[in-house]
């Protein structure tokens, strides 16, 4: 048994036909017998509903009868009809309100809509197909008044028109927008405010501003170049055509800020620096705008980004400013970093000589500063070669029970910077019993 049409889903009012087929029965002359819930089954090959209803779903299978005998019965075949496609009209935009101008689309939405394409109805003003669920108006014309409803036809099926679909009322509007839209506005900068109209049609605007400056402008755009504090005020305007005044806008206010000064601070707070040390130099600038750096000091090839990696000299002088959206901030106030002599380490024991079975405890320090980790060398005689034995301890107290001589060092810096060390401290000799 097979189907016509073939569709993956069936809806109620369509037509389809079953049809019974038999292969290999060479020259035979067939009638048929059908199997299923109606009891008036026709005998040729084709069994066809018109307008099926759910009432029609079920199993149906098939066999014929030629010289005198019957093939076996046919396997079932299911058939499901489904309550009939639904049609919605929706209007495609999101926005509220609309204005008056703006084209609007409705659409028309049918549920369970698969297999062939639909053919679509609307009720207002054309009853002509359209090939698309697509409507478009025009807010301008009186088309846009009314009540709408859409329907679907696609070969023998039909849906129900869809409830009525009301659009919402229209405004006229006029309002003020600014470009760069940026929370904050530094003295500098060049902005545009804009007289925006919306519900004007066709027609040709002039435009009055209302503001501080007497010498505005009377196109849509009111241009500031290297705006500063006194430009902040309230802004508003109002659009002339066709005889008449549109209302004012409701005010837009300008606040311009002093521009910004940034900071430079170092990524390790330490109190003291030393040359040759190797730090990290940061430019702090508040506020959300993406910057690119320019730092000003003896080195030329000074780096774009926020962040500067030096190696700590004397007399060095650093200061950064930010450059975004066509915007300078200040310079930065001068940084001088104060540059100390390399430190040695010092190593102190609570005693030189070990007991059998016993320890000294060994401590490693750095006078005056901060930061330190420290690491203990050893080695077993004054011909050999130092080995380091243990490392970053904070606290620089290490517990030994070997003789040797013993020296260490301080080192601060990494995760992402080269270590700096200190110079090797003094000698320990410990000695056994």
């Amino acid at each position: 048994v097979t189907l016509k049409p073939n569709w993956p889903h069936i809806f109620s009012g369509e037509t389809v036909t079953l049809t019974c087929e038999i292969r290999g029965g060479g020259e035979t002359q067939w009638t048929y017998e059908w199997r299923t819930n109606d009891q008036n089954s026709p005998t040729s090959s084709e069994y066809r509903i018109n307008d099926v209803t759910e009432s029609d779903s079920g199993e149906y299978s098939c066999r014929g009868r030629g010289n005198h005998q019957f093939t076996q019965w046919s396997d079932n075949y299911s058939l499901t009809v489904l309550v009939s496609s639904t049609a919605s009209v929706t209007l495609q935009h999101s926005w509220s309100p609309i204005y008056r101008g703006e084209t609007v689309t409705l659409r028309c939405e049918i549920q369970k809509d698969e297999g062939p394409q639909w053919t679509y109805y609307w009720s207002i003003n054309s009853e002509d197909p359209t090939p698309s669920n697509e409507y478009r108006i025009n807010t301008s014309t009186m088309a846009y008044s009314g009540e709408y409803q859409c329907s679907g036809r696609r070969d023998h099926q039909l849906t129900e028109w869809s409830g009525t679909f009301r659009l919402p009322a229209l405004s006229d509007s006029i309002l003020v927008t600014l470009k760069p839209n940026w929370p904050h506005i530094f003295s500098g900068e060049t902005v545009t405010l804009t007289c925006e109209i919306r519900g004007g049609g066709e027609t040709q605007w002039t435009y009055e501003w209302r503001t501080n400056d007497q010498n505005s402008p009377t196109s849509s755009e009111y241009r500031i170049n290297d705006v500063t504090e006194s430009d902040s005020g309230e802004y508003s305007c109002r659009g002339r055509g066709n005889h008449q005044f549109t209302q004012w806008s409701d005010n837009y206010s300008l606040t311009v800020s002093v521009s910004i000064k940034p900071t430079i601070t170092w990524k390790h707070n330490w109190p003291q620096i030393f040359r040759g040390e190797k730090i990290t130099l940061r430019c702090e600038i508040r506020g959300g705008t993406q910057w690119t750096y320019e730092w000003r000091t003896n080195n030329r090839n000074s780096p774009t980004s926020s962040e500067y990696k030096i190696i700590a000299g004397n007399r060095d002088t650093f200061s950064c400013r930010g450059k975004g959206n066509y915007q300078f901030t200040q310079w930065s106030d001068d940084l001088s970093l104060t540059v100390s002599t390399k430190p040695a380490a010092k190593l102190t024991a609570s005693d030189t000589i070990l007991s059998a079975g016993g320890s000294v405890t060994l401590t490693c320090s750095v006078s005056g500063s901060a930061g330190w980790k420290f690491d203990l060398l050893r080695r077993q005689s004054k011909s050999h070669r130092d080995q380091t034995i243990r490392t970053n301890k904070p606290d620089g107290v290490f517990i030994v029970s070997d003789e040797g001589v013993y020296s260490c060092r301080g080192g601060r810096g990494g995760r992402g910077d080269p270590v700096f060390y200190t110079e090797t401290s003094n000698e320990v000799t410990l000695w056994k019993t």
